[in-house]
């Protein structure tokens, strides 16, 4: 990895290709102006440690339930940080994030145990995202931001845009709600159509 020839002494780059090395620590050893920085031997003094940072290991699929933020976890990797974000993306990189699923956004809440736990926001709809990482370093304002991704995150509960029919006067009963992670124990209630369950009066 070596760098091009610095400009001022202080300033040091390697061009524009991409960092392809594994994620560690490495050391750095300089070369002054007027030897032939050629060879390893050339480089005699011992300037620094070079940190390449990004995750090495995450559970790649995660699972939360309906309309409370939820913790994800497990994550490993070197350099991480609690400044480190996170965003649910249809694809790292390059997807969209629809707004609307989500009561807080699309980025994570809050980082904690050193860049290995994210608390996500709460999702109002039973989807499947990417969870896409961003280094705390780096701008982390929009989707190509977002660029490493960390796995999926499926958010459970009945699918919101399924009609069901019942008839007047007679029993009323659905059979197979349809969505992901339901259980025994689990209540419905019927409200006027454009009701919001989120703003429900208690009681």
């Amino acid at each position: 990895g070596q760098s091009l020839p610095s400009k001022d002494g202080f300033h040091f780059y390697w061009g524009r290709e991409v960092v392809t090395a594994e994620p560690g620590k490495y050391r750095l050893c300089w070369c002054t102006e007027g030897q032939a920085c050629v060879l390893p031997q050339h480089y005699l003094s011992y300037s620094g440690i070079m940190q390449i940072k990004f995750p090495t290991y995450s559970p790649l699929r995660f699972f939360c339930g309906l309309s409370r933020p939820c913790n994800i976890s497990g994550i490993r990797g070197e350099g991480l940080s609690n400044d480190d974000r996170v965003m649910l993306l249809t694809k790292c990189g390059a997807g969209t994030a629809e707004e609307a699923t989500f009561l807080e956004g699309a980025f994570s809440v809050a980082t904690f145990h050193e860049g290995g736990t994210f608390l996500l926001p709460a999702s109002v709809q039973a989807v499947s995202y990417q969870v896409c990482w961003c280094a705390a370093e780096q701008t982390c304002a929009n989707p190509p931001d977002f660029s490493a991704t960390l796995g999926f995150v499926d958010f459970g509960g009945p699918l919101p845009d399924v009609v069901y029919r019942c008839f007047e006067w007679e029993a009323c009963e659905i059979e197979a709600l349809d969505g992901t992670s339901l259980s025994d124990g689990d209540r419905l209630l019927v409200v006027p159509d454009g009701t919001n369950c989120l703003d429900l009066p208690p009681g």
